[in-house]
């Protein structure tokens, strides 16, 4: 299809694009075409919703979905998504439609219409390796979509709700005066700076801090100041000492030189 809803439909094979995520988890579109699946040689494939959306191949006597959809898409409205697992069985596969739409999460179409889902076999070994097991009818079932559209957050309605009892509803002045603590019983309270940081000074044990170097903080009981020849006083620095002069504590003669001619009688 070239131009505006063209895109062939009523010939022998419809022409038909087949959506499917990549690894990082973006849609991407393969060329429409007359075969609308994914294979691997000649093995169909599925994009494993639980290993990140990899191209997987399907099991040999495994089933998977393809999902017939309608969009606004104005070059192929008509698209066929590739399954997200595989099943076993049949009956399994076919009671899986709106999971795996769930797990399609949003299509990269603003509007699109669930019209039939395919139930898809892989037969190796035969002539044809993949056929159509089934086919159901879902253009009366409802099941419809959009892309979800940008939200300005200010035009939310309850945002005030306490609907959620894990978060804490609270209002603070400023972060430098107001703190939330908890309360030991599954609550918060606001506290001032003043108020934490008295708790935390009667929490702390100074020798649990870590990343202190050595020598930096001593225990002050643990270091004296002994008063040398011809002082007294000193003690431990747990407090204020004085040391002063006294002659007394001299044990031997000390000589004092003076100039002569300073001297005084």
């Amino acid at each position: 299809a070239t131009n505006q809803y063209e895109q062939v439909l009523n010939a022998t094979d419809a022409v038909i694009p087949v959506l499917y995520r990549d690894a990082a988890g973006v849609w991407v579109e393969q060329a429409a075409s007359t075969l609308p699946y994914i294979v691997s040689g000649t093995t169909l494939r599925f994009m494993d919703a639980d290993n990140s959306y990899t191209q997987t191949s399907l099991t040999n006597n495994y089933f998977m979905c393809m999902f017939l959809v309608a969009t606004n898409d104005w070059q192929y409205p008509i698209k066929m998504i590739q399954g997200t697992a595989q099943y076993s069985k049949k009956e399994t596969a076919l009671g899986v439609a709106a999971a795996e739409v769930v797990d399609f999460g949003t299509l990269p179409s603003a509007e699109w219409v669930l019209l039939y889902q395919i139930i898809l076999e892989e037969a190796s070994g035969t002539s044809v390796d993949g056929k159509i097991a089934e086919v159901i009818d879902l253009r009366y079932s409802g099941i419809t979509g959009a892309s979800a559209t940008s939200q300005d957050h200010g035009s939310l309605t309850g945002l005030s709700d306490d609907d959620h009892i894990q978060y804490v509803l609270h209002t603070l002045s400023t972060a430098a005066s107001d703190f939330l603590i908890g309360s030991g019983s599954n609550t918060w309270e606001k506290q001032t700076l003043a108020t934490v940081g008295a708790l935390l000074e009667g929490d702390m044990l100074h020798d649990n801090l870590q990343s202190i170097p050595a020598n930096d903080h001593v225990d002050h009981t643990g270091v004296t100041l002994t008063a040398g020849v011809g002082l007294s006083g000193g003690g431990d620095i747990s407090a204020g000492r004085d040391f002063a002069v006294d002659l007394n504590e001299l044990t031997t003669e000390t000589t004092i030189a003076v100039d002569k001619g300073e001297f005084r009688p």
